[in-house]
């Protein structure tokens, strides 16, 4: 590690928060582009994974293939990943990612039509072939946003981690600027609270339900504010406030998301979703984003934590944009043949999308802080985009596995990610405890750039193999 003069707490709690501060974040495109290569990394995973299992499986038993499998997916999925985030070659490891998939997909794309053709029979299995139960696209996408954040909530701590990454000040687009929005879609695409209000006599006695269900992160907001205070921990008060926090935003968006839903049909969420947008962004158009933007003093509660209650209609109507995309995925009777077809309208939607964002941000700059309309639709163009990667993954798998086999779900998905989405939100805490106990104990800003990523990969492997342990003995932390 590099020299370092001595520096006090306090003076060093205030060079951290300098070093946040201030960040206009980088381009559309170069946040697309960071983001493209983990579906792309599960794809070779589960390909070397399986091709392993081939060769050692009448010479290993399935205990020994599945620390074979972490060891590989930890390499493929988790570190690659880190340098991609830290590296000065990550624009070089993109590259060449991109290239290897096309070439793969294509590989196993022509090898699976040389079959078809010798077997028409097969094609037709193929398109008829049903696609039930828990799909693994919709895994790879929340396992990943929750690897990707947990990689950089530390990450950002150290100088090896790019600025253009990091959150923004105000206005722009980032990596981590996404990733509160990713955890509002994640739980709006496996969100079941539609139909809450059957199984409640009144409306009073549903909001009780919901906030006892979303209890958990109410109390883990609370514990953060009441650590940090205690601890002194450097804290960027412009995020979301002095008292308000991520988990305090996530539970007030399901509550009040959840408790909205029970009005509506479901063919009118996408209808409630846009009248929400609208109304944020007319709020914000009143004043509202003068206001939470100005140097104001924040003497009460409310003028306190501006930034997370005046953002908190925009995370709600990303929630039920969220929402509507998730009845639409999860619908009845899917097939290979129907998920071709999906992968176009994902693909279509993404790149309408991407249009509008750079249209919306012509006049309402995008801002993570406000949540205002660009940062909802940008949030948007973003998960279809990766839901479509996604499902291209689990289909060229599926046809790897030939087409007999295309609608069995075993081995589709990486034992990695199993680990974390059997306890989500588990994993993301202890990744807060982890990385809070890393920041109180290290001055991560001396730390030189081989150290800082050796650091960061210490930290997920720790994160990885516990989860696996949990996953391997059947245990389950239930928050």
């Amino acid at each position: 590690m590099e020299e370092m003069e001595p520096v006090s707490s306090t003076s060093y709690r205030q060079l951290h928060e300098n070093f946040m501060q201030n960040n206009s974040g980088s381009s559309l495109e170069d946040t697309i582009h960071v983001q493209t290569p983990l579906p792309i990394l599960i794809f070779f995973s589960l390909l070397t994974t399986n091709y392993l299992s081939k060769e050692l499986s009448a010479v290993t038993n399935n205990k020994l293939l599945n620390y074979c499998s972490i060891i590989v997916e930890i390499f493929l999925i988790v570190i690659l990943q880190i340098l991609i985030f830290t590296s000065l070659i990550s624009d070089f490891i993109c590259s060449i990612l991109l290239v290897l998939s096309f070439f793969s997909i294509l590989y196993v794309i022509f090898t699976y039509m040389k079959d078809a053709i010798l077997e028409k029979c097969n094609s037709i299995i193929l398109k008829r072939s049903a696609l039930t139960g828990k799909r693994p696209y919709i895994t790879y996408f929340r396992t990943s946003v929750n690897l990707t954040t947990t990689i950089c909530i530390l990450a950002v701590d150290f100088t090896v981690f790019p600025r253009s990454l990091s959150k923004t000040e105000t206005y722009g687009f980032s990596l981590m600027d996404s990733g509160v929005g990713y955890f509002v879609v994640c739980n709006g695409l496996v969100g079941s609270n539609i139909d809450l209000h059957n199984h409640c006599p009144s409306r009073i006695h549903l909001v009780f339900k919901l906030i006892r269900k979303n209890c958990p992160l109410f109390i883990l907001g609370l514990v953060r504010f009441v650590t940090v205070s205690n601890l002194d921990y450097q804290q960027h008060v412009s995020e979301y406030g002095v008292h308000w926090n991520f988990f305090i935003t996530l539970a007030f968006t399901k509550v009040i998301s959840s408790l909205l839903l029970t009005f509506f049909k479901k063919s009118f969420v996408r209808y409630l979703a846009l009248a929400t947008l609208v109304l944020h962004q007319s709020v914000l158009l009143s004043g509202a984003e003068n206001w939470v933007l100005s140097d104001l003093p924040r003497n009460t509660f409310l003028s306190a934590n501006r930034e997370g209650i005046v953002s908190l209609l925009g995370y709600v109507s990303l929630y039920l944009i969220s929402v509507d995309l998730g009845i639409w995925l999860k619908a009845n009777n899917s097939t290979f043949e129907k998920d071709i077809a999906r992968v176009c309208k994902l693909i279509f939607h993404a790149v309408f999308l991407y249009i509008i964002v750079h249209v919306l941000d012509l006049f309402f700059k995008c801002s993570r802080r406000l949540a205002n309309v660009t940062y909802v639709v940008y949030i948007s163009m973003l998960s279809t985009y990766l839901l479509s990667l996604c499902l291209i993954v689990e289909l060229v798998l599926r046809l790897n596995r030939g087409p007999r086999k295309t609608s069995d779900n075993n081995g589709l998905i990486p034992v990695i990610l199993e680990s974390i989405d059997s306890n989500a939100l588990s994993f993301f805490l202890v990744a807060n405890l982890l990385t809070g106990s890393i920041n109180l104990y290290l001055e991560t800003l001396f730390v030189d750039s081989f150290y800082s990523i050796l650091i960061i990969i210490l930290y997920e492997l720790i994160l990885c193999i516990v989860f696996f342990l949990l996953r391997e003995y059947n245990w389950k932390i239930y928050l």
